[in-house]
């Protein structure tokens, strides 16, 4: 009885310790970046899940004919997360089904209307999705 006790206990700590490590995997994570000039971007998501909030602000808002597009880049794949232009006080927020992993790079660049299937200049933004401390 004793020893089967002692299972128990064990087999109860092994589970919480398990579940605690799994809501660490889950926990939504914010990345936040901010340029000299003011413009940011701001993801928040859970890596791993297919779904990310993003949102942007000091950005001028483009003519008719150009676009922005955010770019997700793991390793050398580039995926296009969307196109937009930023509204009258330049900013945009929206969400996309791109599932982010630790280092994972977001950029944007500036395309004609509609975006393209690849980056065709330099990004105005590039920066890291990675948690603090690591």
């Amino acid at each position: 009885a004793a020893t089967l006790a002692v299972a128990v206990v064990a087999m109860t700590a092994w589970n919480i310790t398990l579940r605690a490590d799994i809501d660490e995997q889950r926990e939504s994570r914010v990345h936040f970046y901010r340029e000299d000039d003011g413009d940011w971007l701001r993801v928040q998501a859970v890596f791993g899940e297919p779904h990310a909030e993003i949102s942007l602000g000091g950005f001028t808002r483009l003519d008719p004919g150009e676009d922005y597009q955010l770019w997700a880049v793991r390793d050398d794949q580039i995926v296009s997360l969307g196109v937009f232009n930023t509204n009258t006080d330049g900013k945009w927020a929206g969400e996309t089904a791109f599932a982010f992993q630790e280092n994972d790079r977001v950029s944007m660049t500036v395309e004609e209307s509609g975006g393209s299937e690849q980056p065709t200049g330099d990004p105005i933004v590039s920066t890291r999705f990675v948690t603090p401390g690591r």
